[in-house]
């Protein structure tokens, strides 16, 4: 999630794909797990950023938790925008530290 001296928070998602080096490589372009059947026909992360019906899916659920008041107290804390990303975070990408740490 980004909001730090912006005017409103914008949350960055990636989608379970199959795992390909633990967190060091970014990942394939095939989801697994759940987000490999919420949507029927979807299979990819390209396909699921494409997906009407997918992004809804992921509105309503920032919606939900925007609105309960246990886990987002504060209008300023709410998600406004996201996106999701074609791959996952990753060292070799350089967007994660060797611990495993986000980089700014």
């Amino acid at each position: 999630m980004i909001g730090d001296h912006r005017k409103f928070c914008t949350a960055l998602i990636t989608l379970k794909t199959e795992d390909t080096g633990g967190g060091e490589l970014p990942g394939s372009d095939n989801l697994d797990g759940a987000a490999a059947t919420a949507v029927a026909g979807v299979k990819t992360v390209s396909s699921a950023a494409r997906s009407a019906e997918y992004i809804a899916l992921i509105t309503k659920a920032i919606t939900d938790t925007n609105n309960d008041g246990s886990v987002v107290p504060l209008n300023p804390a709410k998600i406004q925008k996201f996106t999701i990303l074609p791959r996952d975070l990753s060292i070799s990408g350089g967007e994660l530290t060797p611990t495993f740490k986000t980089k700014r």
